[in-house]
């Protein structure tokens, strides 16, 4: 990971950062090898990933580099899959933005790239907010007699 110096830079507290320039689709590849999620779970985290960085190229005509991982992004990112029926379940979405939230986390969490406050090391997306997911569809036998 960041094996090219030009990819990183010491903080104040003499820690190894990545740059906002970065590779978006070389920070998911390290995420991938090293996060500690089952491999079920992982499976479904590259495919959205994936679809990030390709959405991320067609928008900028650019290749995606961890500057990229904003907030706007993510949210205009998991707009496209909000169901066009208001009542309908959200689940892709809300899956899409789970993949983008796990990376942005675990990069935060191993003080990559993160914003900082304090000593705190907060994720970029944290304050991304998960579409609602009606109760009645989160146990579907509650509402089965």
């Amino acid at each position: 990971m960041a094996a090219q110096r030009a990819w990183t830079f010491t903080t104040e507290d003499e820690s190894q950062t990545l740059k906002p320039s970065y590779p978006l689709t070389e920070a998911i590849a390290d995420f991938r090898r090293d996060a500690p999620i089952r491999e079920t779970t992982l499976r479904g985290y590259t495919v959205s990933l994936r679809l990030f960085t390709e959405w991320l190229q067609a928008k900028a005509d650019a290749r995606p580099a961890l500057a990229d991982l904003t907030y706007e992004n993510a949210s205009a990112f998991g707009a496209n899959f909000r169901p066009t029926d208001k009542h309908a379940p959200r689940y892709t979405e809300r899956n899409k933005l789970v993949a983008l939230k796990a990376l942005a986390k675990w990069l935060a969490e191993r003080h990559l790239y993160f914003e900082a406050r304090g000593d705190q090391r907060l994720s970029i997306l944290r304050d991304l907010r998960l579409p609602p997911v009606r109760s009645s569809d989160a146990n579907p036998s509650a509402t089965v007699r």
